[in-house]
C-alpha cells in the first residue's frame, strides 16, 4: 500500500495527513488550547458542522456566529485562526490574547485498508481499478478479489476457507485456501494454495501466471505464459493450446500439452501420461508407469522415469525418447516421423524400436538408435 503525505499548516503549526491510494478520507480536526495572558481561546472545527466557544480576556467575553469563518483574535499582540467550515462563529476580546491550533486529531478511513468482520471479508479493494493503484486485503473464510484493471493486489487468507479471484486485466498475489485460485482473462497473477484441495485456473491470455494447485486440477488457459506446480495431493496439469509457454507439474494424474503450445511439463509422483497434442513446437516431459504421445508435427523429448511408457511419436513428429533405467519401452516411430531412442547400451536387444517405418541405425555412442533420423553429434 503506497502512503503520499499531504502537509497542512495552521497557525505555524505543520499537520501531517496519510492519504492512501484507492481510498477516500474523511477527515475530522479538532483544536483549542490556551495561549495568552490573562485569557483563554477554545475553539472546535468538526467535517459538517462547527461549534465556536468562548473567548474570555480580563472582563471581556464575546462571541457571534458567522457562516463561512471561525475566528478568535486578541487585541494587542493577538493572533487570528480560521477554518473553512460550514457554521462558524467569531469571537474578539481586549487585552493581548492569542489562539493556535494544536493538538489536531486526523481520522480517516480507507477503502484500501483490510478489513475483516463476521465470517467474510470485506471488500477492501473494490475502490482500486486503475492501473498504479493497489490494495492489500485480508480474507477470514471468504471471498478476496482483486478488481478488474486494478494495478497490484496483495490478498492473504488469515484463516477459514478462502478463494482467491484476480479480476481481467488485473496484476495480483494472493492466497487460496480450501477454494479455488483463479487469474482471470488477461490478468497477471502469483496466486498460492495456502491449505487444503485449492484448483488453480489461469483463464486465459494472461501474461504471467504463476500458482499452485493441490489436490485438484492446474489449468494454464489459451494464450496464457503459465508456471503452475503441485503441492500435494494428485494434480492433473493442463496447457489449453496456443500457450507461449507453459510450466506445469502433474501427480498420479495426466499432463496435457494443447494444439501450438510450447510446454516443459513434468510428472512429480505416481503414475503420469505425458500427451503433446499436435504442432507443438517443443514439448518435454517425463511419463511414469504410462503412456507418452508426441502428436503429429510436434518436436518431442520425453524420459520415462519409471514402470512401464509406452511411446508413439505421430506423423511428421521428431522424437526422442530416453530410458532413463535402461527399461526400453516399445517405441512406435510412424511412418514420416523421425525418432530417435537412448537406452544405456544400444546393442542390449530391449535398446530397438516397436515399430519404425524406415531404416534403423545405431550410433556411433553407443547408447542411441534412431529411426529416418540421423545419429546425434
Amino acid at each position: 500500500m503506497r502512503t503520499a503525505t499531504r502537509i497542512t499548516t495552521v497557525l505555524g503549526l505543520s499537520l501531517a495527513i496519510g492519504v492512501a491510494a484507492c481510498s477516500s478520507a474523511d477527515v475530522t480536526f479538532t483544536s483549542g488550547p490556551t495561549n495568552g495572558s490573562g485569557g483563554s481561546d477554545a475553539a472546535s472545527a468538526t467535517t459538517g458542522s462547527n461549534t465556536t466557544g468562548s473567548n474570555t480576556t480580563g472582563s471581556n467575553t464575546t462571541g457571534s456566529n458567522t457562516t463561512g469563518s471561525n475566528t478568535t483574535s486578541g487585541g494587542a499582540g493577538g493572533a487570528t485562526a480560521s477554518a473553512s467550515t460550514t457554521g462558524a462563529g467569531s469571537g474578539s476580546g481586549g487585552g493581548a490574547s492569542s489562539a493556535s491550533a494544536s493538538g489536531v486529531t486526523a481520522a480517516s478511513s480507507s477503502s484500501m485498508a483490510s478489513s475483516s468482520t463476521g465470517g467474510g471479508c470485506a471488500p477492501a479493494c473494490d475502490q482500486c481499478s486503475m492501473k498504479g493503484q493497489c490494495c492489500t486485503q485480508t480474507c477470514q473464510g471468504g471471498p478476496c478479489v482483486c478488481p478488474a484493471g486494478c494495478g497490484g493486489c496483495d490478498m492473504q487468507c488469515t484463516s477459514g476457507n478462502c478463494t482467491a479471484t484476480c479480476q481481467s486485466g488485473s496484476t495480483c498475489t494472493g492466497e487460496c485456501a480450501s477454494g479455488a485460485c483463479t487469474c482471470e482473462k488477461g490478468a497477471t497473477c502469483d496466486l498460492s494454495c495456502a491449505s487444503g484441495n485449492c484448483a488453480m485456473t489461469c483463464a486465459g491470455d494472461n501474461p504471467s501466471c504463476k500458482g499452485e494447485c493441490a489436490g485438484s486440477a492446474c489449468t494454464c488457459g489459451k494464450g496464457s505464459t503459465c508456471d503452475l506446480t503441485c503441492a500435494g495431493g494428485n494434480c492433473a496439469m493442463t496447457c489449453e493450446g496456443a500457450n507461449p509457454s507453459c510450466k506445469g507439474e502433474c501427480v498420479s494424474s495426466a499432463c496435457t500439452c494443447g494444439d501450438q503450445s510450447s510446454c516443459d511439463l513434468k510428472c512429480d509422483g505416481g503414475n503420469c501420461s505425458i500427451t503433446c497434442a499436435s504442432n507443438n513446437p517443443m514439448c518435454k516431459g517425463n511419463c511414469i508407469g504410462s503412456a507418452c504421445t508426441c502428436g503429429p508435427n510436434s518436436k518431442c523429448e520425453f524420459e520415462c522415469s519409471n514402470g512401464n511408457c509406452e511411446t508413439t511419436c505421430a506423423q511428421s513428429s521428431t522424437c526422442s525418447f530416453r530410458c532413463k533405467n535402461n527399461a526400453c519401452q516399445p517405441v512406435h516411430c510412424q511412418p514420416g516421423a523421425a525418432c530417435s531412442l537412448t537406452c544405456k547400451n544400444n546393442k542390449a536387444m530391449t535398446c530397438k524400436f516397436a515399430t519404425c517405418a524406415g531404416v534403423v541405425n545405431k550410433c556411433a555412442d553407443g547408447i542411441t538408435v534412431t529411426c529416418n533420423a540421423p545419429c546425434p553429434n
